[in-house]
């Protein structure tokens, strides 16, 4: 019998997650099957199973996608604004693509994150906490939060307020709108650091 050879392209994955995140806003997640995001994407159940193991498996990766927030678009736009505007268009870039992009399948995430304690978006090595670190690094040295803070505690400090602000709305239902209460509590946030 001949070995079928998947091709691991961007494209196939780009495709899967674009889909689980489409069928995610129409239907509740436990809901979904693999077949129906197979279909929805034009790909083949075996393809699936090689890029991901499970369904879960593409939630997490669909959440991981925040990496991509730090794109050309967001360095330019940062080029023109002082620390400050650099930590709140970080923040909130993250808390826009919770609420435009993944929604309520961010509930998936969370309990995931319970049930396995290896899984986290925030990991120190990823694009977004360095990135993160590096503007909380620049307001401290030009002082627009407080100089005696340690950046990676500053750093966990914001992670946690962003985690906190999206878990709330999680266990709400997305009953409100979270770019509005990001927005008011961010004002908490900065008074704190500085």
């Amino acid at each position: 019998m001949e070995k079928r050879e998947y091709k691991c392209t961007a494209a196939t994955k780009e495709a899967l997650l674009d889909a689980i995140l489409h069928l995610s806003k129409e239907k509740e997640y436990e809901k979904i099957t693999i077949r129906e995001i197979c279909s929805y994407a034009k790909i083949s159940i075996g393809s699936f199973y090689h890029h991901f193991h499970s369904k879960e498996d593409l939630a997490v990766e669909a959440y991981y996608q925040v990496d991509r927030l730090i794109d050309e678009d967001f360095k330019e736009l940062c080029k023109q604004k002082n620390p400050e505007e650099k930590l709140h268009i970080i923040l909130k870039s993250y808390i826009e693509y919770v609420a435009k992009e993944i929604g309520i399948l961010v509930n998936t995430y969370y309990k995931l994150i319970m049930e396995e304690t290896s899984i986290s978006a925030f990991e120190p090595e990823r694009l977004y906490y360095r990135t993160l670190f590096e503007i909380l690094q620049e307001c401290s040295r030009k002082g627009f939060i407080n100089n005696k803070l340690d950046p990676t505690e500053t750093t966990q400090y914001c992670l946690r307020f962003l985690r906190g602000l999206i878990f709330d709305w999680s266990i709400h239902g997305g009953a409100y709108d979270l770019l509005e209460r990001f927005e008011s509590d961010y004002k908490y946030l900065l008074n704190g650091l500085k």
